[in-house]
């Protein structure tokens, strides 16, 4: 074989490797990768419903050998609300496998999900903020009233607090920072969880935008 023919077979060969995909193999392609983050999302989504259920049990047990009233009226409290969650998590979980399986444009299908995903995390960060405030202020009440009724002589401690301004601030010092804790705690819960996630599907939408493919 002559050097320009073995030159010209090589250049041949390099082009056909370095030839662009077809728009159906690159939105193959694309697909497969939005499978893949779909199927983590429902892995997180199964793991925190799994957690949820564990998280019941442990607040009914809570409930059922407590012997303070207030515990109990506050386990109780918490048990129905995790047990109105995971029918939550449920419903997201079997949304996120309907749209990974659907016939509809593979574009519209990374968008739905997106959209899922963002309200699913708006509404699970409101309930964790609205929570923490509202689960301390009903422990103190509940506790209060508790030993408020019971002639045990514990009212002196809550009195004790009550007549403090250096306790009362340490316990607002206390709560804030929690709060602020639980707060960035919660973020960055949510994103590990998610938010990476939805990031690798928005980038999946742009590669779609950028070589037209719907």
């Amino acid at each position: 074989m002559e050097l320009d023919e073995l030159k010209a077979l090589i250049q041949n060969r390099m082009e056909r490797v370095q030839q662009p995909k077809s728009q159906a193999e690159f939105a193959l392609l694309l697909g497969k990768k939005t499978n893949s983050v779909a199927e983590k999302i429902k892995r997180n989504l199964l793991l925190e419903m799994i957690i949820s259920a564990v998280f019941v049990c442990v607040c009914f047990a809570c409930y059922y050998f407590s012997t303070l009233t207030s515990m109990r009226v506050y386990f109780a409290i918490f048990t129905v609300i995790c047990l109105l969650f995971i029918p939550l998590l449920y419903v997201l979980y079997n949304k996120t496998k309907q749209l990974t399986g659907s016939v509809m444009p593979l574009k519209s299908n990374i968008q739905s999900l997106i959209t899922l995903i963002n309200q699913y995390t708006k509404l699970y960060f409101r309930l964790t903020m609205a929570l923490i405030p509202i689960s301390l202020i009903l422990a103190t009440s509940l506790l209060y009233f508790d030993y408020s009724a019971a002639d045990t002589g514990r009212t002196g401690v809550l009195g004790s607090i009550t007549d403090s301004p250096l306790k009362i601030t340490v316990i607002i010092l206390y709560f804030t920072v929690f709060f602020a804790g639980m707060y960035y705690f919660t973020r960055w819960y949510l994103k590990k969880l998610y938010g990476n996630y939805v990031l690798q599907l928005q980038g999946v939408v742009k590669e779609l935008d950028d070589n037209s493919i719907q």
